[in-house]
């Protein structure tokens, strides 16, 4: 699991390059999933992202957040 502040550092410096990164993400309930998005801003604890899978802006919370790669790593 990966520390939010390094998540954070990540996600602002893909946010900045304009990439598009794949994040393990626990939901609500506390299901697993793995998410392409293309993160926009970071801020007060929430990545505002746009998320390839649904085709939508989405938040996630910071926290929650279990993972970051680049998604041209896979």
């Amino acid at each position: 699991r990966v520390d939010p502040a390094v998540s954070m550092s990540l996600l602002q410096r893909a946010a900045k390059d304009q990439d598009t990164v794949l994040i393990g993400y626990l939901d609500a309930a506390g299901v697993a999933t793995q998410r392409v998005v293309s993160p926009i801003v970071v801020r007060g604890g929430q990545l505002v992202a746009f998320d390839s899978g649904s085709g939508r802006m989405r938040d996630f919370a910071i926290h929650r957040i279990t993972s970051v790669m680049s998604a041209d790593d896979g």
